[in-house]
């Protein structure tokens, strides 16, 4: 499986893995795992992806894995739609103080994004409102966006054209 994987064959690489994934007690779990997990997310395949993360998150053996893990599960789940997932992995991210800043906003804008898919835009304004206060990164800037957007759907002009004024004002 390395070999393939080193030698950029990354189709024979990923059977390989996923073998090597289902023996038990295999001293290699864990980078078989990521490998499974990484491959299927370079290839845009999110529910394959999302199920080795998530294996991986409960096998691994040092926090680094366990943060990748993470941010795995919440990259995939966010891009496959899946709300309930990306605000369950969002919300241990973002209570985990080790959690690291941009991973911290990274999270809390994929939760605001799944909050707004549930209709939920109370707790979405209230994430978005944590993002938006960094303009720089791209996350902040469309948390701004949306925040602005949010308030004019819901018709409040008035707090949508203050967002706009204040981005205006940070750039």
């Amino acid at each position: 499986a390395d070999s393939y994987y080193h030698l950029n064959q990354k189709t024979e690489a990923l059977v390989e893995y996923k073998k090597l994934s289902e023996i038990y007690g295999n001293p290699y779990m864990e980078d078989a795992l990521t490998r499974v997990a990484e491959i299927s997310y370079d290839n845009q395949d999110y529910q394959t992806a999302l199920d080795y993360f998530k294996r991986l998150q409960l096998q691994a053996s040092t926090i680094d894995k366990i943060n990748m893990a993470r941010l795995g599960v919440l990259r995939s789940a966010f891009l496959m739609n899946d709300n309930q997932t990306t605000i369950n992995i969002a919300s241990q991210i973002i209570e985990d103080v080790a959690s690291k800043t941009d991973v911290v906003n990274e999270a809390l804008y994929n939760r605001a994004k799944a909050y707004i898919n549930l209709n939920e835009y109370d707790l979405a304004i209230n994430d978005l409102n944590k993002v938006a206060n960094e303009v720089r990164s791209a996350q902040g800037a469309e948390a701004k966006y949306l925040l602005a957007l949010l308030w004019f759907e819901s018709g409040d002009i008035d707090k949508s054209e203050n967002e706009i004024m204040e981005f205006a004002a940070m750039n």
